[in-house]
């Protein structure tokens, strides 16, 4: 069986390039993102204040601003109900944080154009969105990353880990929790990438980031070795329902 090969730009910026053709005057408020806070842990993931939203992934639409819809015009429907629930989480975290409605363009390396003043991140799975935004005073970059447990096959695992990552099985489930070591790896990483990604803009490979990860506080600091300068990540994992979620961050100086 062949390797499947990666390309590990910020997986908002890969997945989130879609758009929906409603209208765009809604209450941020009023969609049932399935109330309990269990569906949306990010909001008590961070170590300063974020806003953040969350919603389930299914066949509707979710409301887009004009400028938002001229994105994606010609993307299939799947796409633009993935996007339109991104932009649609993403403002539902700028209302929590108390910003106003503002669009959510994205730049020519497909990585979403936040409000001045503001840092984001935006994930999705097949059925679930979400999205954290945070003051540049608290946050200096932050990432999220949502992904379904077991979702990695074990053959990628070289792709994913580095040499001081590996485990004597890449499959193991890691005690209570529920997750198993190679997808906890791919979805740390995705979220620390977002958030490397933010202040670097570089693209690197999985291995070139290395985890050091607590299990038993669930927290972790991803760093990449071969670059010089800040480069180590803070973050937070949980695992519910059957999904892993992980953010990660680097607090403004």
């Amino acid at each position: 069986m062949q390797h499947q090969t990666y390309d590990w730009r910020p997986r908002q910026t890969q997945a989130i390039s879609l758009t929906s053709i409603m209208g765009h005057e809604h209450s941020y408020e009023s969609v049932d993102v399935v109330g309990a806070p269990d569906f949306d842990p990010f909001s008590e993931m961070f170590p300063a204040r974020v806003g953040s939203g969350a919603v389930p992934i299914a066949e509707a639409m979710f409301p887009l601003l004009p400028i938002e819809e001229e994105i994606v015009t010609r993307a299939s429907m799947k796409r633009r109900i993935e996007f339109s629930a991104g932009r649609y989480c993403a403002r539902l975290a700028m209302a929590r944080l108390g910003h106003s409605e503002w669009p959510v363009r994205r730049r020519q390396d497909r990585v979403p154009i936040w409000p001045p003043g503001l840092v984001g991140s935006i994930t999705h799975t097949a059925d679930y969105c979400a999205a954290v935004v945070a003051s540049r005073d608290d946050f200096g970059a932050l990432g999220i990353d949502v992904e379904q447990v077991g979702a990695v096959p074990s053959d990628l695992a070289e792709q994913i880990l580095r040499r001081e990552e590996f485990v004597p099985d890449c499959r193991p489930y890691l005690g209570d929790i529920g997750a198993d070591w190679l997808t906890l790896h791919f979805c740390l990483k995705e979220a620390a990438y977002k958030a490397f990604y933010t202040i670097f803009e570089q693209i690197i490979e999985f291995s070139d980031m290395l985890i050091d990860l607590d299990v038993d506080r669930m927290i972790f600091v991803a760093s990449v070795p071969a670059i010089r300068g800040p480069s180590k990540f803070d973050g937070k994992f949980m695992v519910k329902n059957g999904k892993i979620f992980a953010a990660s961050w680097k607090l403004s100086d």
